[in-house]
């Protein structure tokens, strides 16, 4: 079958998120997606001239929409309840249209430059977290949580939402899952 190169290079794209799901960046390579694509090994370094590029172009839009909305408020200008609110109107649609491409970046980017990616989206939620903790400390007059939560606090948020979407991949399911779960994380600020 002849594809046009738009449509090939889409099909190579489909197919090396579907691998690169499965088996993890490492196992994945270019001569078994070029297989299951269809084509001869050669011709898919017409589209990519590596797998890292192939991995790139899945993961980079993913990786920067959710690191922008967690670095949201990185000048501290939001309340909690703002935050949860935005996290409420954003989260739920960007996981699910990302749904593929994190769980590949932050799952299985071992062996690429994204191997620290996960880490580096906790340690932006822990650091805002570690903000709200201050202010609720500032408000109430006294250390009501150490600040020592906030890490504990960001890892378990990154983790719920990401085991709705290796759990569920019913959009209506992830929206409707991430939309609670946030609810719940933020529901003494948090209003439907």
């Amino acid at each position: 079958m002849q594809y046009l190169k738009k449509e090939l290079k889409e099909l190579l794209l489909k197919v090396a998120l579907r691998q690169f799901s499965l088996y993890g960046y490492e196992a994945t390579t270019m001569r078994s997606i070029s297989k299951e694509a269809g084509i001869t090994a050669p011709n898919i370094y017409r589209y990519f001239s590596s797998k890292e590029e192939l991995y790139k172009q899945l993961v980079v839009p993913a990786y920067h929409v959710i690191k922008d909305l967690f670095r949201m408020n990185a000048n501290a200008t939001l309340t909690p309840a703002e935050v949860g609110q935005i996290l409420l109107g954003r989260l739920p649609q960007l996981l699910q249209h990302y749904r593929d491409e994190l769980i590949i970046l932050l799952d299985g980017s071992k062996g690429t430059t994204f191997a620290g990616a996960k880490e580096e989206i906790t340690v932006i939620l822990s650091e805002d977290i570690a903000r709200h903790i201050g202010v609720l400390n500032k408000e109430t007059g006294a250390p009501v949580f150490d600040q020592m939560m906030a890490r504990p606090m960001a890892v378990s948020f990154l983790e719920g939402v990401m085991d709705i979407i290796r759990r569920h991949e019913h959009p209506d399911d992830i929206v409707k899952l991430t939309t609670q779960f946030i609810q719940m994380y933020f529901f003494w600020s948090v209003r439907v």
